[in-house]
């Protein structure tokens, strides 16, 4: 769950996860969905900050640079 959240701090999808860490979408959901239930949250940014709060993940996570809009 820990790689997970660091993915989604990286901005990765839930079907950029599962290919990346070779698992069904399905079992990334439910890591998900656990990730949120453990940290009390309702989003991924939600999740991400907190994560960064209760140091699980830190900024070196963070993609540095805004995107070009």
């Amino acid at each position: 769950e820990s790689e997970l959240l660091k993915m989604m701090t990286q901005g990765f999808s839930n079907r950029e996860i599962a290919n990346e860490v070779n698992l069904s979408i399905r079992t990334v959901q439910g890591h998900v969905a656990q990730i949120f239930n453990k940290l009390g949250v309702n989003s991924r940014t939600e999740a991400v900050v907190r994560g960064l709060q209760e140091g699980l993940v830190s900024l070196d996570d963070v993609p540095s640079g805004i995107p070009d809009i």
